[in-house]
């Protein structure tokens, strides 16, 4: 009886193993697929350019702080910290985000797709296409500010009170 109980949890002990191997065999894979959508999509040099802008407004802001400081000195520092920056290690936390909202399978399916023509159309258009929609919402979120404060004006004259200036970015007229 002692035998068999051993030769129980002997088999319970390794049928756990095997499936925790496989679990992680399969998370290897998917994180794998996950890796290579993001280099599809571009993900690594979309952020490599962020925080090269990043780090030249940085830089920027600080020569404005230290205007004693010669530029070269700046431009050094500037190529140092680059080169120190490395998009990968902000990839490899983005990775696990991706592995937690899709399936391997989906994550596959993304693949394919943006290894066909139109995925790689928009991998490389989204970026323009972003940059414009943030200058039209910047254009329409201005022109609902001087609508909103031409009705604010209005309306304190209409109770007698004193308008504002409507723009307060810019001069009064």
């Amino acid at each position: 009886m002692r035998i068999t109980l051993i030769a129980v949890a002997l088999c319970v002990f390794l049928a756990i193993t095997c499936a925790a191997q496989e679990s992680a065999d399969v998370d290897r894979t998917k994180h794998e697929a996950t890796q290579k959508l993001m280099t599809i999509v571009g993900t690594s040099e979309l952020l490599r350019q962020m925080m090269d802008e990043s780090i030249e407004q940085q830089i920027g802001g600080m020569r404005l702080m230290r205007p004693d400081v010669p530029m070269q000195f700046w431009n050094d520092f500037a190529v140092e910290l680059k080169r120190q920056v490395n998009p990968q290690d902000l990839m490899d936390r983005i990775v696990p985000i991706y592995d937690r909202h899709f399936s391997e399978q989906e994550i596959r399916q993304l693949i394919a797709f943006y290894d066909s023509p139109l995925g790689r159309k928009i991998s490389a258009t989204l970026p323009e296409i972003q940059q414009e929609s943030l200058q039209v919402g910047r254009e329409w979120g201005s022109e609902l500010g001087d609508r909103i404060g031409d009705q604010l004006n209005r309306r304190l004259q209409e109770k007698g009170y004193r308008p504002m200036n409507p723009h307060p970015h810019r001069p009064k007229a």
